[in-house]
This record gives C-alpha cells, structure tokens and sequence, in this order.
C-alpha cells in the first residue's frame, strides 16, 4: 500500500483557521485546524497530501512560529512543510505563571490577565508597555531574525530529505528590500528602509555605513532564501476580498480560496 504523502502547515491565525465558520445542518460551526476551507488545506488537499498536520496558532509571532515548526520536525518527517510568517512587530509576552492561558501581544486586545494575589494586568498597560517595546524596536533585527529562522528550517528540512516554503503572511517590507542597490541619495530608497535607517536622524555618510551592515549582516546568515518563498513581497495580508466579521480584519472563505489558488500558481511556477 502506498504511503498517504505527508504535509506540515504552521503559521499565526491566518493559517489556524481562526474563527473561520461553514454551514451545516443549518448552523453554523468552527472549522477545525485541518479543514479544507483553510487556504493551506486546500492547495495540500489539491496537491495529493492526506496526511496533514497544521500547528499555525493564533496569536504566533514568529518566534513561537520558528519553534512550533521545528519542535514537529524533530519528532517526524514531512514531504512538504508549509511555514507562514507573521507580523514582524508581533511579540508574545507570557504573563506571570498561572493555569490558564496568559500570553499577551501586547496589543489592545481588550482583555485583562488576572494573576495570583488578587493582581490585575490591565489591557490598557499592556497596550502602553507594547508601544514602548515597539518604539525603541528596529524591524531590522527582527528581519536578522527571521532570516535565521529561514536558513535553519530550510537546511533541517534539506536533512529530512523534504520540501519546505515559506509564506508571506503579514511581513511588511518594501518591494526588492532584500536587494541590495546603489543609490545617491537617501530620498531614492524606499519608506519603509527610509525608516529602517532612520535617514532623518542621520547623515548621508552613516546612513550608507549601516545600508551596507545590515544587508553584511543578511547575507552572513544565509540571506532570505527568495526561491523558498511562495510569495515574498506579496503578503497574503493585502490580498484579502472578505473578513470573518465587519468588525474583523480576518480573512473569511473567500480569501481563504483565493490565497490557496494564488499559492498554486507560484508553486507551479517553481516546478513544484
């Protein structure tokens, strides 16, 4: 008997099916992690895969996406693994130690964590230490970061005799930013590595001195891997033609079908 092609699909919310909804028997129900309304399900269930595991949680930065893949990959090997990044702000605090579910991302998501003692953790201070984190943040580390994360999977996979890409779920960065150019003045660089440079704050001369150390830094760690990625500059993010709720900026059905089609395509296109 021929053995079912196994697949792994880790991610943040969009990838977990968060609050994803069908109809049945006149009601509706939450998917579960391996439905196929799921974009990841899909395009595996359209390329033969039976044996699919999906550990994408909703919430994951990418760090904890980093060590949910790789924890699986240790215990198994899969013939595809499907990675989706998330937000490159995105943080995971875990709060005090309780026995029940305590991780903030710090966002204002409208919820207080009670803690032992009669303590409280408002949302609200939550929300204000988030902000202070993300000011003095640069996304450059944690593009260094994500870089990292790429190179080892993809060189642990290559171990495993296996296939892994990668997905842009909600990484922000410009166009071409992983191509290192020349330039003559800082106006012809993008916003968003305008703002990674901080040219406003700094003269021509250092602005090229850190240009040239982060892209050293990039291709010290094995650089991006653009031919492992399905979608670079494309995040699935800003591809979305419906949500889950008015009041929320998840993406329903539609989008979900439309982001397995488009991934398909960019698989083909790779000879998969």
């Amino acid at each position: 008997m021929k053995k079912a092609k196994s697949a792994l699909v880790s991610g943040c919310s969009y990838t977990s099916g968060y609050k994803l909804k069908l109809l049945d028997d006149e009601q509706l129900i939450d998917v579960n992690p391996t439905d196929k309304s799921i974009y990841a399900i899909k395009l595996l269930n359209n390329l033969g895969y039976e044996d699919i595991k999906n550990v994408a949680v909703t919430g994951a930065n990418n760090e904890s996406i980093f060590y949910n893949t790789i924890q699986q990959m240790l215990s198994r090997n899969f013939d595809l693994i499907l990675v989706q990044w998330t937000y490159l702000e995105r943080l995971n605090i875990q709060v005090g130690l309780e026995p029940y579910y305590t991780t903030s991302t710090l966002k204002n998501d409208g919820h207080d964590i009670d803690l032992v003692d009669n303590k409280t953790i408002s949302s609200a201070w939550l929300y204000n230490l988030g902000e202070k984190l993300r000011f003095i943040s640069n996304d450059h580390w944690n593009i260094l970061k994500l870089i990292r994360y790429v190179n080892i999977l993809k060189l642990l996979q290559e171990k495993n005799k296996g296939k892994i890409f990668f997905i842009n779920g909600a990484c922000k960065w410009s166009e071409h930013y992983f191509d290192k150019v020349c330039y003559n003045t800082p106006d012809e660089l993008s916003p968003f590595l305008q703002n990674i440079l901080q040219v406003h704050l700094r003269d021509d001369d250092q602005i090229k001195d850190i240009y040239n150390m982060i892209h050293d830094q990039y291709a010290q760690n094995g650089g991006i891997l653009p031919t492992y990625w399905l979608n670079l500059y494309k995040p699935i993010y800003d591809m979305k033609i419906d949500t889950i709720a008015p009041d929320d900026s998840h993406p329903g059905i539609k989008s979900q079908t439309l982001f397995s089609n488009f991934l398909k395509e960019k698989l083909n296109e790779i000879t998969y």
